[in-house]
C-alpha cells in the first residue's frame, strides 16, 4: 500500500498471489472476463499447466479487485480495447516485470529471501492449511492432479497428518 497508495495494484498483485495460488502466466493473462464477482471465483482457462478451472478468492480480494478495476486509470486502460488486469508502463504485465515488483517490495520490506511469484503458491498452500482448510480443498485451489504435489507446498511436519486425515476422510 505504501508503494503505490491511489491505484494499489502491489497491493492487489501481493493478495491475490498469496490467497488464490494463482501461476505467473495465469496472474499476467488474467483478463477482465476471468473474474466472477458474483461467484466470487477467478475461471483459469490461460497461462501454463492450465486446463479450464476455478479458483475461490477470498471477500477481502473481491473488495479490493473491484476498486481496482473502478480506479480511472485501470478503465482508461481498458477502454483503450485492452483486456488484462495488470500493465505496467501501458503495457500488459510482463513475467519480468512482475518479479521485479516482488523484488522491489521484499527490498523496501526487508526481505532477504529470494521471493518470486511461484512463492506465494506456497504461501497460499501454508495459510490455506494453517487455517484448518482441508488438504483436498487445498489441492483443488492449487489445482494439482496429484495430492503428493500438493503436500509437498505444506509444512513437511504436517504432511503425515493431512495425509492421514485425507485417508481416513475417503473412508467414511
Amino acid at each position: 500500500l505504501k508503494a503505490d497508495p491511489f491505484v494499489r495494484k502491489f497491493y492487489i498483485l501481493i493478495l491475490l498471489m498469496s490467497t488464490t495460488a494463482l501461476r505467473n502466466k495465469e496472474i499476467i493473462q488474467l483478463t477482465y472476463e476471468q473474474i466472477d464477482f458474483e461467484r466470487k471465483v477467478i475461471l483459469v482457462n490461460k497461462g501454463q499447466k492450465t486446463s479450464s478451472e476455478v479458483v475461490y478468492m477470498p471477500d477481502s480480494l473481491v473488495v479490493e479487485l473491484e476498486r481496482y478495476l473502478h480506479h480511472p486509470v485501470v478503465e482508461e486502460w481498458r477502454n483503450s480495447g485492452h483486456s488484462e488486469v495488470f500493465f505496467e508502463n501501458n503495457r500488459p504485465l510482463t513475467k519480468a516485470g512482475l518479479n521485479r515488483i516482488i523484488k522491489n517490495l521484499c527490498l523496501e520490506a526487508g526481505i532477504q529471501k529470494t521471493v518470486t511469484a511461484h512463492s506465494f503458491r506456497h504461501t497460499t498452500a501454508y495459510l490455506m492449511q494453517s487455517s484448518g482448510i482441508d488438504i483436498i480443498a487445498i489441492k483443488r485451489q492449487l489445482r494439482h492432479k496429484q495430492l503428493s504435489t500438493t503436500l509437498r507446498y505444506v509444512p513437511p511436519v504436517d504432511a503425515a497428518k493431512l495425509l492421514n486425515d485425507a485417508c481416513s476422510d475417503l473412508l467414511q
